[in-house]
């Protein structure tokens, strides 16, 4: 067999598709791969320009890119040509070279790679949003490991400040009494254990609440509406609203309703607005703001006050943190805003203060967006 006979013999018979066209892109030849696919017989493409073989060669720009390869010889690639083959999309890859004065046309059918690509693509996509909850659930246990981390160095650091004086002062009071003969003043000494227990006590019952809190299971969520819920808690402060001649204003049409522990909003709320009555500004009369908003997928509430302020500067590192108070006021304690940071982290939210000394405070809390109602 010739080497011109091999040539035709591969022609004929490669997978490909081969077709030959003169300088005017009348056909040629083509080779039984390309008559097969679209089931044509050979007499009805010989002679036939490519603009009746494929009719929107001339549209889609096909015709004038093919001549500029006869005329300039440089080679054309399109990467993803589609025909319709026996009712079906099929996808090629298309190769155009000047053959002689003509031009010759390889067509690759790669519908099945396009078929496997994109199911490859799809399983890469699954993958990755796989990828991406995971890293999320990863990111959130970080997230959770650190705020444990840290309310356990609260924790340590409360029953090192808060705890140890009371119990220091109760040793040195049992010194005294047990080294003093005198019944009065053993007496005075008993008289002073006294309120060293009360404190001891008290701190203690708020460590045990505190601890409650955050290891409470099987809380009832429930859908709460906030305006609702705020006229309650005016009611309960009633008697100090008018007594200061308090203004509370509500907002609460950006939210209306939470899915919350509703005893915990109720003592959440409760606290800051007694804190806004308690620490006024004597200079003024008391006007307090509750409104809700949205912070993308998260539920915002704020209080908002005209009152005596915070100097952040001086205090900030102190805020929320058990036994600490930042004015001169006889029913501070320090563990209201304790509490309310405790209940709020414990379902995943956060709280937040910007305060300036005798201009007012505004509280924020955000909650986590698992609170929204669906």
């Amino acid at each position: 067999m010739t080497n011109d006979e091999l040539r035709l013999l591969f022609f004929e018979e490669a997978d490909v598709l081969f077709s030959i066209y003169d300088k005017d892109l009348n056909c040629i030849d083509v080779n039984k791969a390309t008559l097969k696919l679209f089931n044509l017989e050979r007499d009805k493409l010989i002679g036939r320009n490519i603009r009746d073989v494929s009719p929107d060669s001339i549209a889609s720009g096909r015709y004038e890119a093919y001549m500029n390869v006869i005329k300039t010889g440089k080679t054309l690639i399109i990467d993803e040509l589609k025909a319709w083959s026996n009712n079906k999309e099929v996808c090629f890859r298309i190769k155009a070279f000047k053959l002689g004065n003509g031009l010759g046309i390889v067509s690759k059918n790669i519908t099945d790679l396009e078929t496997i690509i994109k199911q490859t693509v799809g399983e890469l996509k699954v993958k990755v949003k796989n990828l991406d909850d995971a890293n999320k659930s990863i990111s959130e246990m970080i997230k959770v490991l650190s705020n444990q981390n840290t309310q356990l160095n609260d924790f340590c650091g409360i029953i090192s400040h808060n705890l140890r004086g009371p119990l220091i002062n109760l040793s040195i009071l049992s010194d005294f009494i047990a080294d003093c003969d005198d019944p009065d003043k053993r007496e005075l000494m008993f008289s002073k254990i006294k309120p060293v227990v009360n404190n001891l006590n008290e701190t203690f019952n708020n460590l045990v609440e505190s601890l409650q809190i955050r290891e409470e299971v099987g809380l009832l969520y429930e859908k709460v509406n906030f305006e609702e819920l705020a006229n309650k808690i005016i009611e309960k402060h009633r008697i100090e609203i008018e007594l200061y001649n308090a203004t509370i204003q509500f907002d609460f049409k950006a939210v209306e309703c939470i899915n919350y522990p509703k005893k915990y909003l109720d003592s959440i709320l409760s606290n800051l607005i007694s804190n806004a009555l308690k620490y006024r500004a004597n200079s003024r009369k008391p006007v307090i703001q509750v409104k809700t908003e949205m912070k993308g997928d998260k539920i915002v509430l704020k209080v908002i006050d005209n009152g005596s302020g915070i100097d952040l500067k001086k205090n900030g590192q102190h805020m929320f943190k058990m036994r600490k108070v930042f004015h001169d006021h006889p029913e501070a304690k320090g563990y209201g805003l304790f509490m309310t940071k405790t209940q709020v982290e414990a379902m995943e939210g956060e709280i937040f203060v910007e305060s300036i000394p005798d201009l007012g405070s505004t509280f924020t809390i955000e909650f986590n967006p698992k609170n929204n109602i669906e």
